[in-house]
């Protein structure tokens, strides 16, 4: 039998154990967090180099601007990504029609590089209960037509440009996380990483830097 000092010490060391327990768990979920930022950074990076060596192929065309994006391309996802079994139907199948899209080809076939790590939980904006790569294939957006949401002009974005021509290549977003468009958190803190013109990865408040002009589309 244990007695009232011997009880004492075995609770006590329980909880010391429970505090242990916890600790670990909650550096092992910092771990864990910071491992997704690392590989979502990690796939903007091998996207932008899939990027411009499409554009030496190209002659330094990105792309191409349809008259309608929305049904003719090129939009913000179908540069790349899963071609097939999408659950956006819509636009006229746009996001299962292109195929191969763009880049594909110069990632060898490695579609889950379109597919950021913490873009595995239900997406509200599509209305399917599906996450956002489910529904269009791809979790990362392209600067085709400029700032989503304003109307589309010749003058903004990327799309059917000479991507050499006159643009501030460390201010201009390339990709971005989709998440950050419709006010959606992926990752600790609330930010979002974009890959810039230039070829460099960065982790930014979006809606802070687009309103500072620190950052543009």
């Amino acid at each position: 039998m244990y007695g009232p000092a011997q009880s004492f010490t075995r609770i006590f060391v329980i909880g010391i154990i429970a505090m242990l327990i916890a600790v670990l768990l909650s550096a092992l979920s910092r771990v864990r967090q910071h491992s997704l930022v690392v590989r979502c950074a990690a796939n903007l990076q091998q996207i932008s180099i899939a990027f411009n060596n499409h554009l030496i192929d190209a002659r330094q065309q990105t792309f191409w601007r349809g008259a309608n994006p929305s049904l003719d391309g090129m939009d913000w996802y179908v540069y790349g990504g899963q071609e097939t079994g999408n659950a956006n139907i819509g636009q006229a199948g746009l996001f299962n029609r292109f195929q191969p899209r763009p880049l594909n080809p110069y990632v060898g076939g490695k579609i889950e590089m379109f597919h950021c790590p913490s873009d595995d939980i239900v997406a509200k904006w599509t209305q399917l209960g599906v996450s956002h790569f489910d529904w269009v294939g791809n979790s990362y957006l392209f600067n085709a037509v400029g700032q989503p949401n304003l109307a589309i002009t010749p003058e903004r974005g990327l799309a059917g440009v000479q991507f050499t021509k006159g643009r501030d290549a460390s201010h201009t977003i390339l990709f971005s996380e989709t998440a950050a468009i419709y006010s959606a958190v992926w990752h600790v803190g609330g930010k979002t990483k974009l890959a810039l013109a230039d070829g460099h990865v960065v982790c930014v408040d979006l809606n802070a830097s687009v309103k500072t002009g620190e950052m543009g589309w």
